[in-house]
C-alpha cells in the first residue's frame, strides 16, 4: 500500500473525528449553558443549515469527489480542475442564495407563528451559518478531491477553534 494513501486516509480520519469531537463537546456547551428549550431551537436550527446545505450542494461533493481525481489521472492541470471547480460552486452558490431567499421569505411572512423569545436572533444566525456550511461543504470536498488532506485538516482544526469560541460566547451572551 501506498504511503501516501496511508498518510491520507490518517489525516481524513483525523479531521473526520476532530469535526465529531467538536460537534460533541459544542452540544455539551449548548445544553448545559442554555437548558433545554433554547437547546432545542439549536437543534432545529443546526437541522435547518444541515439540511439547506445538502440541497443546497446539488450533488457537487460527489462530482468532485469522483471527478477531480479522475481529471488529474488524465493529465488535466490544476488550473483546468480549478475550472472545472469553479463552475460547479457557481451553481451551488447560486442555489444557496435561492434557498436562502426562501428561507428569509418564509420566515418574514410567518412571524405570527413564532414560538420563541428569540426567533429573531436565531432565524438570522441560522442563514448566516446556512451560507457558511454550504460553502463550508464544497471547501472540503475540493480538498479532499484534490487529495490536499493536510489542508483540510489544518483548516478543520481551526475551524473547530472557532466554532468552539462561537459556541462558547453565544451561548454565554
Amino acid at each position: 500500500m501506498s504511503k501516501g494513501i496511508i498518510a491520507n486516509s490518517m489525516m481524513n480520519a483525523a479531521a473526520g473525528m476532530l469535526l465529531l469531537v467538536t460537534g460533541f463537546v459544542s452540544s455539551i456547551i449548548t445544553a448545559r449553558l442554555l437548558g433545554p428549550e433554547a437547546n432545542g431551537i439549536v437543534a432545529f436550527s443546526l437541522w435547518l443549515v444541515v439540511t439547506g446545505a445538502s440541497i443546497a450542494e446539488l450533488g457537487s461533493s460527489i462530482t468532485l469527489l469522483k471527478t477531480l481525481p479522475q481529471l488529474s489521472a488524465q493529465g488535466y492541470g490544476l488550473e483546468q480542475r480549478k475550472g472545472f471547480a469553479s463552475i460547479l460552486v457557481t451553481f451551488m452558490v447560486c442555489s444557496t442564495l435561492v434557498l436562502l431567499g426562501l428561507y428569509a421569505m418564509f420566515f418574514l411572512t410567518s412571524e405570527e407563528m413564532h414560538w420563541a423569545d428569540t426567533a429573531p436572533s436565531v432565524a438570522l444566525v441560522t442563514g448566516i451559518l446556512f451560507f457558511v456550511q454550504a460553502i463550508g461543504s464544497f471547501v472540503k470536498f475540493y480538498l479532499i478531491g484534490e487529495k490536499r488532506l493536510g489542508t483540510f485538516f489544518q483548516l478543520t482544526l481551526i475551524v473547530s477553534v472557532f466554532q468552539l469560541a462561537g459556541v462558547a460566547f453565544g451561548a454565554v451572551f
